[in-house]
């Protein structure tokens, strides 16, 4: 296609490496020759050293960008900025507008400050939300007139399932996937999609957390997988708002965890017909802990959302069977829904013992039940 690319990012405009380090690929061998160069004096400090060999990454990661899309025949700018400064990013779209409309929005922008509630300031709190969240408002404000035609969001899989320390990153993110569905709702002629990222092995995730994900057997999407994720989702012509990606997984990861548990154990006897189910989790439903029930009604009553019962009967599943991963819901009958009548509604959730299927999967049986136990039980 031959592209206009413009980049923007926080890191300085890439420069020429030093003549020590143009040769050095490996972490820990630039990570030597930093302490050698730069901190002669044998005062680096871990934290020095680390912001030191980001910097040099940064620089080099630009300049190869650079490299590699120019020599593709794409005409390539790189231009550091903070993309919440709206005048900033005002004054160079102008520019840009010079050489072409602009057809094309890809928001990757995001940054970290992985801290528990309790130890983050509102600085913290406010840069990594900002960062995403009015970052992508100022793009959008400044874009209004522009023919775009793919608004392509990097949000992550933190949007969705969140994470230890990661309370403002995952507010950012999901505040994405809401953004797509308006803008996808607003624009239906442009291709938009937030992107719910599992991590990669590369950008933000660092040697600590390479290390954190493979103790958490999570595995990491490689650059170029990525990259092909990317550009085979902005041809696609389905109209999903938000997409989840991550890296592919392993058939055992699904199998193995189960087996060495006992529920497994118990499976290899022929199960009886009629097994009686366990009660998993008691779901105490209120409509102010749920508002969303109050915009979902039947003749005039709050009714329990299909895709909210879906996903508890998942939870329920996977109660009692750690380390399984849910894979598909099936053969799911709604015989009588959980109205409302009241504010408030308990609900039983009831599952029977895993069992192993011929493909290798297992198999629980799921049922959710009025939460009063007597004669007359409402499945």
């Amino acid at each position: 296609a031959r592209p206009t690319l413009v980049l923007l990012g926080r890191s300085p405009h890439p420069s020429e490496e030093p003549a020590w380090l143009k040769d050095l690929k490996g972490h820990r061998e630039i990570k030597s020759a930093i302490i050698r160069h730069e901190f002669p004096d044998g005062k680096a400090t871990p934290k020095a050293v680390e912001a030191s060999f980001r910097r040099h990454t940064a620089n080099r990661e630009i300049s190869t960008t650079i490299e590699k899309m120019t020599a593709l025949g794409a005409k390539v700018k790189y231009v550091s900025m903070d993309i919440r400064n709206h005048s900033g990013v005002s004054n160079l779209l102008e520019s840009v507008r010079n050489e072409g409309p602009i057809r094309g929005i890809i928001h990757g922008a995001g940054v970290l400050e992985d801290r528990l509630i309790i130890d983050k300031t509102d600085a913290q709190f406010q840069r990594v939300l900002e960062t995403k969240v009015k970052g992508l408002q100022v793009l959008l404000s400044l874009t209004r007139q522009d023919p775009v035609k793919y608004l392509i969001l990097f949000s992550s899989v933190a949007a969705r399932f969140g994470n230890a320390g990661q309370a403002d990153y995952a507010m950012a993110n999901e505040a994405l996937n809401k953004i797509a569905r308006i803008q996808k709702a607003t624009h239906p002629d442009r291709k938009t999609v937030s992107i719910n990222w599992g991590p990669w092995d590369g950008g933000m995730v660092t040697d600590a957390l390479k290390q954190e994900f493979a103790r958490k057997q999570i595995d990491l999407i490689p650059l170029e997988t990525g990259s092909r994720y990317l550009t085979e989702e902005m041809a696609a012509s389905d109209d999903a708002a938000e997409i989840i990606f991550g890296a592919p997984l392993k058939q055992q990861d699904t199998i193995d965890p189960i087996q060495a548990s006992p529920a497994a154990e118990a499976t290899d006897a022929p199960p009886e017909s009629n097994e009686p189910l366990r009660v998993m989790l008691n779901r105490d439903i209120d409509i102010r802990q749920f508002p969303v029930l109050t915009s979902h009604q039947l003749d005039g009553t709050p009714v329990v959302p299909f895709a909210l019962l879906t996903e508890w009967i998942g939870h329920s599943a996977l109660h009692d069977n750690p380390g399984l991963l849910l894979r598909r819901v099936e053969d799911m009958r709604l015989l009588k829904g959980v109205r409302m009548d009241e504010d408030r509604k308990v609900i039983r959730l009831l599952a029977g013992t895993a069992k192993k299927k011929g493909d290798g999967t297992w198999e629980v049986d799921v049922e959710i039940r009025n939460g009063i136990q007597d004669v007359k039980e409402v499945l």
